[in-house]
């Protein structure tokens, strides 16, 4: 399932959040963090069939699109992001 929604690069179709696919697993070897391996995942636009990419980011909690899509806009992230910004600001002043 996808854990984010997504937008293909090729032909503009929007693949939402927890739509299912049959995904290709691979380990990154070249890569991990903190001894957590990083997997990438390959799995094709419903539209048109072009090969999407995306890989795990454990530094973040997180997915990566590295190819053939690009992740849509989540309001939520700018508040959390705004939001420590703003307790980082008072324990500067304070």
């Amino acid at each position: 399932m996808l854990p984010m929604s997504v937008r293909c690069n090729t032909c503009g179709n929007f693949l939402y959040i927890g739509t299912k696919f049959n995904m290709r697993k691979e380990t990154c070897l070249d890569m991990d963090y903190l001894g957590v391996k990083i997997f990438r995942f390959y799995f094709k636009c419903t539209c048109c069939h072009s090969q999407i990419t995306m890989r795990t980011n454990p530094k973040e909690h997180d997915y990566v699109c590295e190819h053939g899509a690009s992740r849509n806009y989540e309001a939520w992230r700018d508040i959390a992001h705004a939001q420590t910004i703003l307790e980082a600001q008072k324990k500067l002043e304070g």
